[in-house]
């Protein structure tokens, strides 16, 4: 079964839901690869080159996402990764949110924004089956 990346942002220390969400994957049957808190994009993604990876999940609690994802789409090139990226948690710092956020995140580069891990949960379900699609479609 093809990896899920997850990790926590660069500059995110955060690991309790870190963790909650590896054993919400774990139990719902995802082979979940978990670099924990303060990882560096770059790893991330020498991670998913490795194995095939379904997506990886990058989470947020201190609101710094948007400087921490810098780069994602060169990285993405780069190490010619072409999973979704999938992006959760406290996006922004304060209480005042900025209007335009989740755009910004879809045109660094990020595929699907969610705080749910059911909604996760569904959308990871749904692109195991577009992969398995696809693979018995070229074998």
């Amino acid at each position: 079964m093809k990896q899920v990346v997850l990790a926590m942002t660069e500059s995110d220390a955060h690991v309790v839901g870190n963790k909650l969400l590896e054993v919400f994957l774990d139990e719902s049957g995802f082979r979940v690869n978990n670099r924990g808190a303060c990882t560096p994009l770059r790893e991330v993604f020498i991670e998913a080159a490795k194995e095939p990876t379904l997506a990886i999940v990058l989470c947020s609690q201190n609101g710094h996402a948007r400087e921490d994802i810098e780069g994602l789409k060169a990285l993405k090139a780069e190490y010619n990764v072409n999973c979704p990226i999938v992006l959760g948690g406290n996006l922004s710092v304060g209480s005042t949110k900025v209007d335009n956020l989740h755009e910004q995140f879809r045109s660094a580069g990020v595929d699907l924004i969610t705080n749910e891990f059911t909604e996760l949960k569904i959308a990871l379900e749904d692109m195991l089956m577009l992969s398995t699609e696809q693979e018995v479609a070229y074998a």
